[in-house]
């Protein structure tokens, strides 16, 4: 089982508790850490953070040994972590625990998502047939990027996505996408997401200028909402991504082209009455 946040290590650990001792319930558990019942259910949900005084409790209830515990500690503060630097320093500790019992990070999607030309690449591949790794092909496949992307780049790009497995090579020699939709997952490291999504936005925004109004679509709208207004939109937008996925799944027709759609709703203001 691979594990990226310390609430689905503790939920499975609690569920495979349960086969065994009916008893083994979350007041079970709360009780042992000497905290109330709804609270402990609230940390699990991400509604509230772990503190120091719980996870030592988690050490022993939890019987984690020195490594363990380590381990365990420095996933509380990958997952507790607000700024994405943070976030990559203790991933990068993660990672030399790729051994451990409980956790093991997938280092191959994790590249993939490092550049956003990396995941362009592999739609490329989709609509422009190659069949080696050559200084040729790479010239080729530069060639089409726009804005564009260094030889090099694209080189080492197309052996990411080799090594893997994104794209494979078949019977006639070309290489084909192992699956047509993939999607980041819950492996990927939060800051790592937050990297390529800055990458996009600002590729959103550059479109503007780069690319003739018929080749592109950018509109924008400002709504206020309730909370509850929030989350039907936000309900809506997850759904629309759906069907968009479902269209290039089901497209017949002539691939001709690379699109990226961007999709964003966020606030403008502070909470109006909530001070």
């Amino acid at each position: 089982m691979q594990y990226t946040d310390f609430r689905d290590f503790l939920k499975d650990f609690f569920e495979e508790k349960k086969k065994s001792n009916y008893g083994y319930s979350l007041r079970f558990v709360a009780g042992k850490l000497g905290c109330n019942p709804g609270f402990f259910l609230r940390i699990l949900k991400g509604e509230r953070t772990l503190s120091a005084e719980y996870q030592l409790k988690l050490h022993k209830l939890l019987n984690l040994g020195k490594k363990e515990r380590r381990y365990f500690d420095l996933l509380v503060l990958y997952n507790q972590a607000k700024k994405p630097l943070e976030k990559e320093t203790h991933f990068e500790e993660l990672k030399k625990f790729t051994r451990s019992k409980i956790y093991k990070v997938s280092q191959r999607q994790y590249a993939l998502y490092g550049e956003w030309y990396n995941v362009a690449l592999r739609e490329l591949i989709n609509v422009v047939p190659i069949f080696d790794t050559s200084d040729a092909t790479c010239k080729k496949l530069a060639a089409y990027f726009n804005p564009s992307v260094k030889v090099s780049d694209i080189r080492k790009s197309l052996e990411t996505l080799i090594a893997t497995g994104m794209i494979e090579k078949r019977a006639s020699g070309r290489y084909y996408l192992r699956n047509k939709l993939i999607t980041t997952g819950l492996d990927i490291p939060v800051f790592s997401v937050m990297k390529i999504l800055g990458q996009f936005f600002d590729l959103g925004k550059a479109a503007l200028q780069r690319f003739a109004k018929k080749e592109r679509v950018l509109s924008t709208v400002s709504v206020s909402l309730s909370k509850d207004g929030y989350e039907q939109i936000k309900l809506k937008s997850e759904e629309y991504r759906k069907e968009i996925l479902a269209i290039a799944k089901n497209d017949t027709g002539k691939l001709e082209r690379v699109y990226h759609m961007n999709l964003q709703l966020f606030p403008l203001t502070k909470r109006i009455g909530f001070e």
